[in-house]
């Protein structure tokens, strides 16, 4: 197995991991105060600047290089209802899906965890040209 192969499989693994943690937030609309909380933290420790503005939207800041155009990624918190008690089952072939009457809210938390994933190698390789 080759260094990217480990890598690869080892940031599966993390995007797995992270969207499990998220599906089980609940995050109805109006109501996504909890998933917040975690993504400020997470963002946190990704070593971004972090607001929240009076609606709930989280804004993200890594610093980069002023030459090149900015990037912006964007992702919805919330899911529809049934939105409460999610819980998800992954299946042997490696599909997840709800284990019960709530929508999985795999739209919004896949975008979630690509936009973390994506900022972590970002931050690597801004801190790496440091």
């Amino acid at each position: 197995m080759t260094r990217i192969d480990k890598l690869e499989k080892a940031a599966k693994a993390q995007a797995e991991a992270e969207f499990l943690e998220l599906i089980e937030i609940d995050s109805p609309s109006w109501g996504e105060q909890a998933i917040a909380k975690v993504l400020l933290r997470k963002l946190k420790e990704l070593g971004m600047e972090t607001q929240q503005d009076e609606t709930g939207n989280i804004y993200g800041y890594l610093p980069g290089n002023a030459s090149l155009p900015p990037i912006l990624l964007s992702a919805h918190m919330d899911t529809v209802e049934p939105s409460k008690g999610k819980k998800a089952i992954i299946e042997p072939d490696g599909t997840i899906r709800s284990a019960g009457a709530a929508v999985l809210g795999a739209d919004c938390v896949a975008g979630l965890v690509e936009i973390l994933q994506g900022s972590r190698l970002a931050a690597a390789l801004i801190l790496s040209e440091v």
